[in-house]
């Protein structure tokens, strides 16, 4: 999609970005990352501008499934589906302290 912006609104294109992220955001039309990603900034940043603007956050399965994915690898799948036994094993073991540590 392209949007022309009048150059006489006095807005440049990273706050038109920003405001359409939020809108987006705020609409459940997109979720956290999604929303962060289309105003080109890190999920961190963009949590802070919504906390500026006093937009509380949501966090749904679809945030949880990122996060999953990123902790996890895309191995693990949606927190929906069941891991198998070896996923599972495999997961759990990149939690695991090494030997002698604590």
């Amino acid at each position: 999609m392209h949007i022309e912006i009048p150059d006489d609104l006095g807005v440049t294109e990273e706050q038109v970005r920003l405001d359409f992220a939020v809108g987006l955001y705020t609409s459940r039309s997109a979720g956290l990352a999604r929303a962060a990603q289309l105003a080109d900034l890190s999920r961190i940043d963009f949590q802070r501008i919504l906390a500026e603007r006093d937009i509380p956050l949501t966090y749904d399965s679809d945030d949880l499934n990122d996060d999953v994915r990123t902790v996890l690898g895309p191995t693990f799948g949606d927190i929906e589906a069941k891991p198998t036994p070896e996923a599972l094993g495999e997961a759990q073991a990149r939690f695991q302290p090494p030997a002698g540590s604590a």
